[in-house]
């Protein structure tokens, strides 16, 4: 079974969808900040939780979860978005969902709408827990009745989650529910709901972010240390903290904490914080490396960050929507109309450039970091995804490869500075590496210096 060689082979993105089907299979937090599954017992693992894994090669892929979940009306096809019925980018005009959301407040708005609608009877999804850093993971998976508890959990989390509690709590209930999640997530739900017809019956409607990669909670850690917090003191993180009159991607980070049994918080703007370059992955799960979804094809709906022209320079916040269900495009439709949302249908070439970025590494990339190291096992992926790595050129080809070095050794350079109080001495070690992708990028110092030597 290849969920062994998930575990082991350290691929493991802690989603806890394993645990649903096998009690032995347990989650935890290991030293690098990951949640990760490990046996509990001596006893076999059951063959169906390599069956739901979404890393395992004994899962089916999202081609194959899409044609048997997704509504008919998906007859659109993208190479990057999967099948869908529309696309658009805009924001929510009523209540205050775009003001308490990340982006444009639309994922909190269907949710909500849904709820309304009686379609469901709860949400699942991400939101603080009453604990700080050093007791425990900051934010975990919980369930939500109203309007005012899903805005509670509205603000974007770069921080790692399970479902494993909250699957139990599924299994068990007499509810309805709807789920969000990153793509991987989406898709081991997929695969639960294949494997086991009471989850398909429970869980009518899923949603999912687009995603980059998913971080280990030392990156939490990190910037608290960044702004002057120690993790100890520190309360919670907000890493999208929307900034009047700037640019939607300029957003600042936030550090609440305690000092003196008073509450206190400090922000700075991200962009000024060291390994917050979503490039160079600091802190990143190795499973993310490996993952050829960026919008979540398996997901009933997907929302992303609408960083394009027309739309990036309203501090506010705007969305990028896909729809693939027929029941929320409809609603959708319906709420333009009726002047409660302000959308837009977009081009899907526009979703592209979105996430540009992010495509190219998981789809460009990924085809180098398979091909390093081929005694290694890893993850079985979309062989027509692949890109041919000599059309890429030997330059991207070193930055592809600079990329998941910096990555794997952002944490071990990090618990080893850590352990020896000089963290102070992190950025340090990093700028050998960060200046050489920047050369390889066409920019940095390196660059700056030939060009005056010319």
């Amino acid at each position: 079974m290849s969920i062994k060689n998930v575990i082991e082979g350290g691929y493991c993105i802690g989603c806890g969808v394993c645990s649903a089907v096998d009690n032995n299979l347990k989650m935890k937090v290991n030293n690098y900040g990951f949640v990760e599954a490990y046996n509990s017992s001596r006893t076999d693992i059951n063959p169906a939780a390599s069956r739901v894994c979404p890393f395992s090669d004994d899962s089916k892929n999202e081609d194959v979860i899409a044609n048997e979940f997704l509504s008919k009306d998906c007859t659109s096809i993208d190479t990057y978005i999967g099948r869908y019925i529309q696309t658009f980018a805009g924001h929510v005009l009523e209540s205050t969902f775009r003001q308490e959301g990340g982006s444009g407040g639309m994922g909190t708005w269907i949710l909500n709408e849904l709820l309304v609608r009686n379609l469901i009877s709860c949400v699942i999804h991400v939101k603080d827990t009453v604990h700080s850093l050093d007791q425990g993971l900051q934010y975990e998976y919980a369930i939500s009745r109203t309007k005012e508890d899903l805005l509670s959990g509205a603000k974007a989390k770069y921080y790692p989650i399970t479902l494993e509690k909250v699957l139990e709590l599924v299994a068990s209930s007499s509810d309805t529910f709807a789920i969000i999640g990153v793509p991987c997530f989406v898709k081991a739900i997929r695969l639960l709901q294949m494997e086991n017809e009471l989850y398909r019956i429970k869980v009518p409607f899923i949603g999912a972010l687009f995603c980059g990669h998913l971080k280990s909670s030392l990156y939490a850690e990190y910037l608290g240390y960044q702004l002057g917090v120690k993790s100890n003191e520190l309360k919670k993180i907000n890493f999208r903290k929307k900034v009047v009159n700037s640019r939607a991607d300029k957003y600042n980070t936030e550090a609440t904490f305690l000092k003196g049994g008073v509450e206190h918080s400090i922000d700075k703007p991200t962009k000024k914080l060291f390994g917050t370059t979503w490039s160079y992955g600091f802190f990143k799960y190795k499973a993310c490396d490996f993952c050829d979804d960026v919008t979540g094809e398996t997901a009933d709906f997907s929302l992303g960050d609408a960083w394009i022209n027309d739309y990036v320079n309203d501090f506010r916040g705007d969305n990028i929507v896909v729809t693939r269900n027929k029941i929320i495009n409809d609603i959708i439709l319906k709420a333009i109309d009726d002047r409660r949302l302000k959308l837009s249908e977009i081009n899907k070439d526009l979703v592209f450039e979105s996430q540009s970025g992010g495509f190219r590494h998981r789809r460009d990339g990924l085809a180098i970091r398979l091909s390093m190291n081929k005694k290694v096992w890893k993850p079985q992926k979309r062989d027509y995804l692949l890109n041919n790595i000599s059309a890429l050129g030997a330059r991207r080809e070193r930055i592809y490869k600079l990329r998941y070095f910096i990555s794997q050794k952002s944490v071990v350079f990090y618990l080893l500075l850590k352990k020896t109080n000089t963290l102070w001495f992190y950025r340090y070690l990093h700028v050998p590496f960060i200046e050489l992708h920047k050369f390889l990028s066409g920019g940095g110092i390196i660059n700056r210096v030939l060009k005056t030597i010319r």
